[in-house]
């Protein structure tokens, strides 16, 4: 989603949960240029073979201290997004009717246009 959305937009920072803190998330970030703004696993090691971004991230980490960190990541805007989602499941339910991954975007897509209206009454 995010190399698709990179096409389109510029993005500055992602915001994501620790199902995030992989290698493959990384790197797509490095890539990218983007900066990451994810919740890394309390345990991280340094010794991450490939990828640099990751490993800085941790080294800052353990430089700041976790909480501080959160704190420069300004990592509590991702509460916003998580509130928009719940709120969105629960009016619209969270199950696709479509089979095909294009149509499921299609759909999701409408749902999202109709909540932002049932928002704007």
């Amino acid at each position: 989603m995010i190399r698709e959305v990179s096409e389109q937009y510029d993005i500055d920072k992602v915001y994501a949960d620790k199902a995030h803190d992989n290698k493959r998330s990384f790197q797509l970030l490095d890539n990218l240029n983007i900066e990451p703004a994810i919740n890394i696993k309390r345990n991280a090691s340094i010794k991450t073979k490939g990828c640099p971004l990751r490993r800085d991230e941790v080294l800052l980490i353990k430089k700041l201290g976790y909480e501080r960190y959160k704190q420069v990541k300004d990592m509590g805007r991702r509460w916003i997004a998580e509130i928009v989602f719940s709120s969105l499941k629960r009016i619209l339910g969270e199950d696709l009717l479509s089979r095909k991954f294009k149509a499921q975007k299609i759909e999701a897509g409408l749902k999202v246009m109709l909540y932002n209206k049932f928002m704007s009454f």
